[in-house]
């Protein structure tokens, strides 16, 4: 359960814009900050490179190209669980495999 000191307010500055305020969780701060420092970079980037681009469509570039990283990094962890699925199938049929042999061993002892 997050408690009111588990938030606080922090002040960021995106770009050209104002001064933003935002509430956060206390430790996530360190994410909030990398990310602001990412995005006035990549603004910083775009703004030298294209200098006559005007400001809306050098950010909805800038936020094109972080939600394609960020579905690219959902993407590569869905197949990482289906792969860890399917070796998860797999080791289950070689111990089951395995199971069915022992007691096949150990009904021929029996006999």
């Amino acid at each position: 359960m997050t408690t009111l000191s588990d938030k606080f307010k922090i002040t960021i500055r995106i770009a050209d814009l104002p001064n933003l305020s935002i509430s956060i969780k206390r430790h996530e701060e360190k994410a909030y900050r990398d990310i602001v420092d990412e995005i006035n970079r990549r603004w910083e980037d775009r703004k030298k490179k294209v200098p006559a681009e005007d400001d809306k469509t050098s950010m909805a570039i800038i936020a094109l190209r972080f939600a394609k990283q960020f579905y690219d990094t959902v993407m590569s962890m869905k197949e990482q669980q289906l792969e860890q699925g399917e070796r998860q199938n797999e080791l289950n049929k070689v111990l089951t495999d395995f199971e069915n042999n022992i007691d096949n061993i150990l009904l021929k002892i029996e006999e």
